[in-house]
C-alpha cells in the first residue's frame, strides 16, 4: 500500500465512523452507529480536532451546536480533560485550547439560545448506541456510569480504568472501592470484576442475562407487554470501547500522515508507526475481546491482525510500512 491511498483510505474511515455516530443523535442522515455503545465526549472532542486537521466536513461546528443543545447531557469536567490531552498532541496547542475554552464554556445565555435548527430538540436515547446517555438520564452525570460502562465488557485496574474513561484515577479508585465493599465487584489478580449479583439485580428491571463471566454481552427485553425501552428490546446492547483513546490515536496518526516534512516520507512514517505500535496493539486488544463477546468474526479478525504486526517481524526501514498500513486500514473501515 502506498502512502497516498493509505491517507485516502484512512481519512475515508474516519469521516465514516463520525458521520455513523452523528447520525445516531440523528443529526445527520445515513447509516448509524450499531457495533459500539458511542462515548459523546469523545465524539465531540474529536469533530471539534477534526476541522482543524481535515477541514471541509462541518463535523466541528456540528459538536459546538450539539453541546449548545444539550449541554445537561454533558459532563463539563470529562470533556475539559479529553480536550486537553487531545491539545496536546496539536502543533499550535494554545491556540486550540483557547478556541475550544471560548466557545464551549464561555458563551453568554443569549448566545446558547442561537441554535441550529438541524440539532434535534430531543435526543434519542433508548438506541442502544446511545445507552451512555440513557444511563445519565436515570443516575445523573458522574464517573459511575462510564466505570459501570467499561466494566460490562472489560477488567482492569483503578489506573487502567482512569485512562480509558478519562476520569481522574483517585475518582474512580473510589468509586470501585465503594463498589467492592457493597459486593458490587470484586478484585481478581489486581483486576477489578463485576459480580453475579449485579446481573440478577439487573435482569429484574431490563437486563437478561444470557451466560455469564467477565466481559458480559448483554441483552436487553422489555419491561412489560405494554413495549417500554422499544428499541433496546430489539437489540443487543453493543460493547463498549474507550472511543477517546480511539480517537485520539487516530489524530495522532492524521498529524503524522500529514507533517509538512513527512507527507512522501514512509521512511518516517515507519518510524512513527513502530513508536505507537504498543498503543495500537492495546487498543486493537480492547476491540478484538469485545468483537468476540458480540460475535463479530470480521472485527476479531482484522483487530488481532492488527495485534500481530509487530516491527520485528518485518525489518528496518519503510519495509514496516505496508503491512501495518494495510491492517489499521482494515480495522478501521470495520470499526
Amino acid at each position: 500500500m502506498l502512502l497516498t491511498e493509505f491517507k485516502e483510505k484512512f481519512l475515508n474511515a474516519l469521516i465514516e465512523i463520525h458521520s455513523r455516530q452523528w447520525a445516531s443523535l440523528e443529526v445527520f442522515h445515513g447509516e448509524e452507529e450499531k457495533r459500539f455503545i458511542i462515548d459523546v465526549e469523545a465524539l465531540i472532542t474529536s469533530s471539534m480536532f477534526f476541522d482543524k486537521n481535515a477541514g471541509g466536513t462541518r463535523f466541528s461546528e456540528i459538536a459546538f451546536e450539539w453541546v449548545n443543545a444539550h449541554r445537561e447531557f454533558i459532563s463539563t469536567a470529562r470533556l475539559r480533560q479529553m480536550i486537553k490531552k487531545f491539545g496536546e498532541i496539536s502543533h499550535t496547542y494554545e491556540t486550540f485550547q483557547e478556541k475550544v475554552e471560548k466557545r464551549l464554556f464561555e458563551k453568554s445565555r443569549a448566545e446558547d439560545k442561537q441554535i441550529s435548527k438541524k440539532i434535534p430538540s430531543k435526543i434519542p436515547i433508548f438506541k442502544p448506541s446511545l445507552f451512555q446517555l440513557w444511563l445519565r438520564s436515570v443516575v445523573g452525570i458522574n464517573a459511575r456510569v462510564e466505570v459501570f460502562l467499561y466494566l460490562l465488557f472489560h477488567r482492569g485496574n483503578s489506573r487502567q480504568i482512569a485512562s480509558n474513561v478519562f476520569y481522574d484515577q483517585k475518582n474512580v479508585y473510589k468509586i470501585l472501592e465503594k463498589w467492592k465493599k457493597a459486593g458490587i465487584v470484586v478484585k481478581d489478580a489486581g483486576n477489578y470484576v463485576f459480580l453475579m449479583d449485579v446481573w440478577r439485580l439487573f435482569d429484574r428491571v431490563i437486563i437478561k442475562i444470557k451466560d455469564y463471566h467477565p466481559g458480559l454481552m448483554v441483552t436487553y427485553v422489555k419491561k412489560d407487554e405494554k413495549g417500554f425501552y422499544p428499541d433496546i428490546g430489539k437489540s443487543p446492547l453493543p460493547p463498549f470501547i474507550s472511543w477517546g483513546r480511539v480517537f485520539l490515536l487516530f489524530h495522532k496518526i492524521w498529524n503524522a500522515i500529514e507533517m509538512e516534512s513527512w507527507k512522501n516520507d514512509e521512511y518516517m512514517i515507519s518510524s512513527f508507526f513502530r513508536n505507537i505500535f504498543d498503543e495500537v496493539q492495546e487498543i486493537a486488544i480492547q476491540v478484538r475481546n469485545v468483537s468476540m463477546n458480540v460475535h463479530n468474526k470480521q472485527l476479531w479478525t482484522v483487530a488481532n491482525q492488527l495485534t500481530t504486526c509487530f516491527p520485528e517481524r518485518f525489518g528496518p526501514g519503510k519495509r514496516y510500512f505496508s503491512p501495518f498500513a494495510e491492517s489499521l486500514a482494515e480495522f478501521m473501515r470495520n470499526l
